[in-house]
């Protein structure tokens, strides 16, 4: 449950109130146990919830006396924290998850484009807890502006990893060229658009660090990207994603 509000020009606060009802099941909860692990089959967390938005310099005009926001030249911050309470509706976990989120855009010469976007978080003065569900990290949401769909996020990770550590701390590269390699290649194909660089890293307990590199390009109605990755400096896997846009103007 929650309500977003815009405080003032360019700052935007969203409370609201999450309840999590969780059970252990399977197996893990009796093997864990039997390594002497102290663990509820049973989780409960009353959590008020905040998050406060910052577009510094927003720009916006004014129709039929609503507010309509036209975007910021500068980075845009957030910040999301979240408070458990203990015997509220029944539960049992006290924590405070506190996150930061910076997403910038930046312009280069000859039109091309430097996105970045940088992030950490983690659970702060816990008891008894044992799921960790953060926000910014697990959410696939794309930096600020874009619409290209690889960019920003994390593509060969793992998904027990987003949930697998007490703090975190990210990083995310995306360098855009129209005209890097394959206009020069190909100069009569007019089906490329952009061509695109990833590079994304992740820092947690037991990866020190994880990366990606990728290269992506996009046409009219298809973005693809081939991407490798590294854990602990070892090579992790490869793989490729590919984004259709059905519905494109």
């Amino acid at each position: 449950v929650f309500h977003e509000s815009e405080i003032s020009n360019g700052l935007s606060m969203l409370a609201g109130i999450n309840y999590y009802n969780r059970v252990l099941l399977g197996s893990a909860y009796e093997q864990l146990g039997d390594h002497g692990v102290s663990l509820q089959k049973k989780y409960v967390q009353f959590a008020p919830h905040l998050r406060f938005t910052w577009r510094p310099g927003m720009y916006y005009y004014m129709k039929e006396g609503r507010k309509v926001n036209l975007g910021s030249r500068y980075p845009v911050f957030a910040w999301d924290v979240e408070q458990g309470a203990n015997n509220v509706l029944g539960s049992n976990s006290i924590y405070t998850r506190s996150e930061l989120d910076v997403q910038y855009k930046m312009g280069l010469r000859s039109g091309n484009l430097l996105y970045m976007r940088l992030g950490a978080g983690g659970y702060f003065y816990t008891k008894d807890v044992y799921f960790v569900d953060y926000s910014f990290l697990k959410q696939s949401n794309l930096p600020v502006e874009r619409s290209e769909e690889l960019g920003g996020v994390f593509q060969l990770l793992d998904s027990e990893w987003y949930n697998a550590a007490n703090k975190y701390a990210r990083a995310h590269l995306t360098y855009e060229a129209p005209f890097l390699s394959l206009q020069k290649l190909f100069p009569r194909v007019k089906l490329f658009q952009n061509e695109y660089i990833y590079y994304n890293m992740l820092f947690m307990s037991h990866l020190h660090p994880y990366m990606e590199l990728g290269y992506g390009v996009a046409t009219p109605y298809v973005n693809m990207g081939l991407f490798v990755s590294s854990q602990n400096q070892q090579i992790h896997r490869a793989g490729y994603k590919i984004s259709l846009s059905l519905f494109a103007d």
